[in-house]
């Protein structure tokens, strides 16, 4: 017996290639959008296009049947991700954009002739090349809405650059990190001191999304990779392959680095202690703009993996108009609106075109994306930085870093490092700062990350659309923030013979005279607790010790870790610790919230266990 879909494909066959084809320079359907026709005629030569189809809906009509496919969805979820939605979205915690494209519908446009290239459960639409004469009659099928063109941007390339030696600097603080020829643009963000508290993104999720990445390089080979995906060829490994061109990985790798390298007496990226995300959504080999299908799908999938943050040094202009640029039209930026209302904060480039209205790229246009720009050592703006406002006349861009003579791994050996000019690199900058402060704030959403950034800024009262609220500063957002600081005189504890530790719990004068309790944990630092009747979440997960320190608060080996902070907020507490060479190569997290009620909830500070 023949089976039903065989049936359907056997008739979608038939309708297909039973004519002959239209003439490649006739869509005529109102569902193909002008784009589409403006693009073919300035590519008379072209037979075939790359195309979004957009479906009517996600083929489901019956409510029981949506109500068992949300609920699915929602299983496959991890609780990270749940817990990161619950930030920005009350119940449910997922909707119809969560839901895959129908595969019916998929099926009958993906035919033979027609080359898949990704599928957007966002924008309920899949990408494909297909010859120009099937346009119209993909555009008659029932299911299909619409039909747009894939767009992209040509970057402005970046390179390597000489530069006159710049003297190194040994570390800020008490931790002793040695900066080397990083120092300056991290200076400049104030981030040395904010190391120093102890925060390096441990716990945080970050996503890079660009070219491909040189993962052998010494500045990021150690740094912890949970996942990577090559949207471009479908395969997991984001560094260069066999048949990649040679320079492929170079972009990504320079931004990697950026923002979370980290090689004593060479460089720091802010973010060296986050957990990272690879994304190879650009291919570097192409005559054609980045097609922005690709990152669409990259961010997607970054969000449904847990990802935090989002760092994308890539834009799209290419057959969009400034018109365009009004913070909800570009497919690029649907994405990232939709990534944030999911709780990822989107930090993206403004774009190395110049100074001029319309500059501005995709998806920096958004106004839920935290789009950067680029000055140089003394503060001004790079000459080639992209200017605002969008097209709606919101103020762009919204902080910036150093773009000019960056300091970052190169992809010309293991060891090597160059300096490099581009918003490209002044995004990871901001990316990894976003990171820190995620450490720090676990409960803030992508709003509240913004309006931080640019309260704290350097020209946070008088933005404008070149600097945008100005150069950041990292510190001062946490210093503005009210952050309840944990501190410690030591950063390392022996396993085999144990020791004393030194607590400082400082929570500021808006906490004087408010109970506390001073916990710790073995197991990670993120997503952390939700602690009971508020939204306030301790930075440390439920273990052994956890449980431990909490059945012995202030015996003789947990001093003071209960009790009431002192008239301007402050005190002190003492860990006795035992021997535990079981624990060696682990890292103890110890942080103290207020209360209860609870109102504040500290950072996490790291002591790693040493032999």
């Amino acid at each position: 017996m023949t089976h039903p879909k065989s049936l359907l494909s056997v008739l979608i066959l038939f309708l297909f290639f039973s004519f002959p084809a239209l003439p490649a320079d006739s869509p005529s359907s109102p569902k193909v959008s002008e784009k589409i026709g403006q693009w073919i005629a300035a590519h008379p030569e072209s037979e075939t296009i790359k195309a979004w189809i957009y479906f009517r809906d996600k083929g489901i009509t019956d409510p029981d049947e949506l109500a068992a496919a949300l609920a699915a969805r929602q299983k496959e979820l991890s609780p990270r991700v749940l817990w990161r939605r619950s930030k920005v979205k009350s119940e449910p915690l997922v909707d119809i954009r969560d839901l895959p494209i129908h595969p019916a519908y998929k099926m009958q446009v993906v035919i033979p002739g027609v080359r898949h290239r990704t599928d957007s459960r966002v924008l309920n639409a899949v990408s494909v090349e297909t010859p120009i004469g099937h346009l119209d009659r993909i555009a008659a099928l029932e299911c299909v809405s619409r039909i747009d063109l894939v767009v992209g941007f040509k970057r402005t390339e970046v390179t390597a650059l000489p530069r006159a030696p710049l003297p190194g600097q040994t570390g800020q603080g008490p931790r002793g990190f040695d900066y080397g020829y990083s120092v300056n643009q991290l200076n400049q963000i104030n981030i040395p001191p904010v190391h120093d508290i102890g925060f390096n993104g441990e716990g945080v999720i970050v996503c890079m999304l660009d070219t491909g990445f040189y993962k052998d390089h010494e500045a990021v080979a150690g740094l912890d990779l949970l996942d990577e995906w090559d949207f471009i060829n479908d395969d997991g490994n984001t560094q260069n392959e066999a048949g990649d061109d040679p320079d492929q990985h170079d972009h990504g790798t320079y931004t990697w680095s950026a923002l979370g390298g980290m090689k004593d007496g060479t460089m720091y990226g802010p973010a060296f202690g986050a957990s990272f995300l690879l994304a190879k959504t650009e291919d570097v080999t192409q005559e054609v703009p980045i097609e922005e299908d690709w990152w669409t799908e990259g961010i997607e999938w970054a969000e449904a993996r847990g990802a935090d943050v989002a760092s994308s040094s890539l834009g799209y202009t290419d057959w969009y108009d400034f018109s365009d640029m009004d913070g909800h039209t570009c497919v690029t930026t649907i994405a990232a609106n939709w990534a944030a209302d999911r709780g990822v904060v989107v930090v993206n480039c403004m774009g190395n075109n110049g100074w001029y209205p319309g500059a501005i790229l995709a998806p920096a246009d958004s106004d839920s994306t935290i789009s950067c720009g680029a000055v140089d050592d003394y503060g001004y703006l790079a000459s080639f930085s992209s200017t605002g406002p969008t097209y709606d006349g919101r103020i762009k861009p919204n902080v910036c870093a150093l773009g000019v003579y960056t300091f970052c791994a190169v992809t010309s050996g293991t060891s090597a490092y160059g300096w490099v000019h581009g918003t490209s690199l002044s995004t990871p900058l901001v990316g990894g700062s976003v990171a820190l402060l995620l450490q720090a704030h676990p409960d803030w959403t992508p709003a509240d990350i913004k309006e931080a950034l640019q309260s704290t800024a350097s020209q946070s009262t008088s933005p404008d659309n070149y600097l945008g609220w100005g150069v950041m500063d990292c510190l001062g957002v946490l210093d503005a923030g009210g952050l309840s600081m944990l501190d410690t005189d030591v950063f390392t504890l022996s396993g085999n013979w144990g020791g004393q530790v030194n607590f400082t719990l400082n929570g500021g004068t808006q906490n004087a005279n408010q109970p506390y309790t001073l916990v710790g944990s073995l197991s990670g630092t993120e997503p952390g607790i939700l602690l009971p009747g508020s939204t306030v979440t301790l930075p440390l997960n439920v273990d052994w010790l956890f449980n431990y320190i909490l059945a012995h608060l202030n015996s003789p080996g947990f001093s003071n870790f209960q009790g009431t902070l002192d008239g301007s907020g402050t005190t002190t507490a003492t860990l006795n610790a035992p021997a535990v060479p079981t624990y060696v190569g682990s890292t103890a997290h110890f942080a103290y919230a207020v209360g209860p009620p609870w109102t504040e909830a500290s950072n996490a500070a790291a002591i790693m266990i040493v032999p």
